[in-house]
């Protein structure tokens, strides 16, 4: 080793941090830890250091502790009495070295474990901004972890370790909490107002001042409700944190709607009162996927898939009224409470019934398996209010994204056609969005199956004016299922039995 680079007497430093430095650098030359241990301040200048003593980190040895009796896994001893040091003394401005002991009386650590001494660890700011992004976008701090020493060419050279990291997120989000959770939420909300005035939030409060409900809309979602609004999922079967604090999501189709006319949730009783308190004029309808566990839950295995034919697949209420009786003739189920109270309120789930209410197709709450994995990412039980705000912004982000990436294909592509003379079709391709054409086409496409099974004409009389009106009964090719035409001449209206296009 270089003489210049060991200590030894009278070698002089322009600062006390110099001095300090030079002493970090050669014990990890050397192999050991060190820390300061105790200085003395210049009697006419408070501010600057007449002495300062650096040591080896097992300097000195631990002092007795009437605790340690008490202690279930006291903590492996450190010190050994080492006097290895170096102290300097401030002479004229100058920190000269005037007292220097080199000897150890312990092992020396070799070069590739230098870096788990906490005096040689530390987090460089850069490093502290790439740690709490990768936090933010959902990267475990092992995978940040390893990440940066892949960057850094191995642990060896990244100057701090995964407790390092793992203190210091901890020491962010006990100091982002600081607030607590209600401060939290009003900060959060303060923010929202501050970047767009057109953020609305609400909140109630109970007997004792506790918050204890909070409503919140930015202004795309409120936008999204006025424009899309005409169907609407409630799903509140989410979590937020240790406190099991449920999140209710106002969800539904994105494409052009009219007013919200039908409300999807589970079966539970306060919602319904409340959309009757609230919405007196909107159609309430329950979530079949509820519905069907909870039938795996009240009925026999082997009546299960029979109860999902009653809600699924009647298409009328004749139909609907056989299968349910046929249902409860088997193993005697007319005395199954839960089937007498759910056949109650039929016209809120069963299929038949459901077709006479524009649903735009949607049956559940569950509108959307990637929407339930993106909302169940952000409402883990051990996150915080800070860390749920975080991810759930991340999946508002996410969401509109992929609206912008659809919008951009809409645009920039157009669908192949079925029929290439069809004029209608080249028309709607210009209007409709992918998905929403895509679905149109289909229909176009099944249309070519379709055959008059019966054919019915009929005299009516409106407003003492007779007029004629045609029945007819389609079929298709393959296929059991008919449904009922209706066309009136006289107002050029068509009514289907499927209900799917008026």
């Amino acid at each position: 080793m270089d003489i210049n680079l060991i200590p030894r007497l009278d070698p002089e430093f322009d600062s006390i941090e110099e001095s300090w430095e030079f002493w970090k650098a050669y014990g990890r030359r050397t192999g050991f830890g060190v820390r300061k241990q105790s200085f003395n301040k210049c009697k006419k200048d408070k501010s600057s250091y007449s002495s300062y003593l650096y040591v080896c980190r097992k300097e000195g040895v631990k002092k007795p502790d009437k605790r340690d009796a008490q202690t279930r896994k006291p903590r492996d001893e450190i010190r050994t009495g080492c006097k290895g040091r170096m102290k300097v003394k401030n002479v004229n401005g100058k920190f000269k070295i005037n007292e220097v002991f080199l000897d150890h009386n312990h092992p020396l650590q070799p070069p590739e474990a230098i870096h788990l001494f906490a005096s040689y660890r530390g987090l460089t700011s850069a490093q502290r901004y790439e740690l709490e992004n990768a936090k933010k976008v959902g990267i475990s701090q092992k995978s940040a972890f390893n990440l940066q020493s892949q960057y850094a060419g191995g642990r060896n050279n990244l100057g701090f370790t995964r407790v390092d990291v793992k203190n210091y997120l901890n020491s962010k989000r006990q100091q982002a909490m600081g607030y607590g959770e209600a401060g939290c939420i009003f900060r959060y909300f303060e923010q929202q107002l501050a970047d767009n005035p057109s953020f609305f939030h609400a909140h109630q409060m109970d007997s004792n001042e506790q918050v204890t409900n909070v409503f919140w809309a930015d202004a795309r979602m409120l936008i999204d409700y006025a424009c899309f609004g005409e169907v609407i999922s409630l799903d509140t079967t989410y979590c937020t944190n240790c406190e099991y604090r449920p999140l209710a999501i106002f969800s539904g189709f994105n494409h052009y709607r009219k007013g919200a006319i039908n409300f999807f949730t589970d079966q539970d009783a306060a919602m319904s009162r409340a959309l009757q308190e609230v919405m007196p004029d909107v159609k309430h309808a329950l979530c079949t996927w509820h519905i069907s566990n909870n039938a795996m839950k009240h009925l026999p295995n082997s009546m299960v898939s029979d109860f999902n034919s009653c809600m699924y697949h009647c298409w009328d209420e004749t139909e609907f009224e056989e299968s349910w009786q046929a249902l409860l003739s088997k193993q005697d189920m007319v005395e199954n409470s839960w089937l007498m109270s759910i056949y109650q309120i039929k016209e809120k789930w069963v299929a038949c019934y459901m077709k006479n209410s524009r649903t735009l197709g949607m049956r559940s709450t569950q509108i959307s398996k990637s929407v339930n994995a993106s909302v169940k990412s952000c409402t883990h039980v051990k996150l915080d209010i800070n860390g749920f705000f975080e991810k759930f912004e991340q999946v508002l982000e996410e969401k509109r994204y992929n609206e912008l990436q659809a919008d951009f294909e809409t645009l920039d592509r157009l669908p192949r056609l079925i029929l290439q003379s069809s004029s209608m079709l080249h028309q709607l391709a210009e209007v409709y969005t992918r998905p929403i054409f895509d679905l149109f086409q289909y229909q176009c496409d099944l249309r070519d199956a379709t055959c008059i099974k019966e054919r019915k004409e009929r005299k009516i009389t409106m407003n003492d004016d007779s007029a004629t009106m045609f029945d007819y009964v389609i079929t298709m090719d393959n296929s059991k299922w008919e449904h009922s035409l209706t066309f009136e001449p006289s107002t050029e209206t068509i009514t289907c039995s499927c209900k799917k296009f008026e």
